[in-house]
């Protein structure tokens, strides 16, 4: 167990290494933002299953102290990590679709005049 957890806390570190090259490389894209949220969710169960290992019955950080709380603390921090890309990802998606929608001048007449009109047919 100490020996797997090792290993997958070595993991752990070398995806983060990756993310911040891939960030100083490339410029912020929904792929870029896709590829971090699939490493940081990958990063969340690596940590979730070396939390098991280490913390569970049996493992090497059973006690409560430094081995105990940094396991915790690794995997809050991938999971929050992974929820705030994942709405960053929602954020830049929503402002795209709406940049998009907002871009052609006649369809929003149409849909505002078709939802007038339901309305109104609603009332007669």
């Amino acid at each position: 167990r100490t020996q797997l957890g090792a290993i997958l806390a070595f993991i752990g570190m070398a995806f983060p290494a990756l993310a911040i090259i891939y960030r100083l490389l490339f410029s912020k894209s929904k792929t870029q933002l896709r590829v971090e949220l699939f490493m940081a969710e990958a990063l969340t169960i690596i940590f979730g299953v070396c939390l098991a290992l280490i913390t569970g019955i049996g493992g090497p950080g059973q006690k409560v102290g430094d081995l105990y709380y940094g396991s915790w603390f690794a995997f809050l921090a991938s999971l929050v990590s992974a929820c705030s890309l994942h709405e960053e990802l929602r954020k830049l998606t929503a402002v795209h679709h709406v940049v998009c929608n907002s871009s052609s001048e006649e369809e929003s007449k149409k849909s505002q005049n078709t939802q007038y009109l339901k309305m109104e047919g609603a009332l007669t």
